[in-house]
């Protein structure tokens, strides 16, 4: 079985990869597909989070966080509003497409290579490809105030670590976006999540940085 806690978010992907597209794909026009539905679960999740927002200016009370596993199946306001299951698919598509250039290199024979280039030439080539994708690629989410502040695909991978704890939605969306501290972007956040809820979370990233959604309770 595609059991992605017994493979590895690599072996899992090359799974996949054989059964979705078992022809030869061209390396580039696979890479951008990656980077497409990427930027396809950021744009999605740009809604989910804005749901929280108004959630939390409806001025109803917060919500409350489950424990252990219950965190990503639950009911209610947390169930609602909440993006941890939302939030570990876009972290491994993060991986998915930063490391495309590798894979391709690792399994050159999954891909329709350029008769007339190196390995080392294609994977350049990618690297090049990727950096300026991710960098021209925009979207925009309304902060706590509704403005709307714009980030690039590359702001969104370089955030990879701080959205292993921003699925809160008792935390203020700018938070949720991963803005620094004490930035322009973060100028309009007036909610966080309670201590202890601080705490669950910092207790449950190890599932978010490893990529790797716990068993069922």
């Amino acid at each position: 079985s595609l059991d992605q806690s017994q493979l590895g978010v690599e072996g899992f992907y090359d799974r996949m990869d054989d059964v979705m597209s078992p022809s030869p794909l061209d390396p580039t026009r696979a890479m951008e597909e990656a980077i497409t539905s990427l930027e396809e679960q950021a744009k999605v999740r740009v809604t989910s989070v804005e749901n929280g927002r108004k959630f939390q200016n409806n001025k109803r009370s917060e919500a409350t966080m489950p424990d252990g596993a219950a965190i990503f199946e639950t009911s209610g306001a947390w169930e609602d509003f909440s993006t941890p299951s939302r939030d570990l698919r876009l972290l491994i598509a993060i991986d998915v497409v930063l490391g495309f250039p590798d894979r391709v290199v690792r399994r050159p024979e999954r891909y329709a290579m350029p008769k007339d280039k190196s390995l080392t030439e294609v994977k350049a080539e990618l690297q090049r490809v990727l950096a300026s994708e991710l960098a021209t690629r925009k979207f925009s989410y309304p902060r706590s105030d509704g403005s709307a502040w714009t980030l690039t695909l590359r702001d969104v991978i370089d955030r990879a670590v701080d959205l292993e704890m921003a699925y809160n939605p008792n935390d203020c969306v700018e938070l949720r976006w991963g803005a620094p501290a004490k930035s322009d972007e973060a100028a309009t956040c007036k909610r966080y999540a309670p201590a202890a809820q601080r705490e669950k979370m910092s207790k449950y990233r190890a599932w978010f940085h490893d990529r790797r959604r716990p068993p069922r309770a």
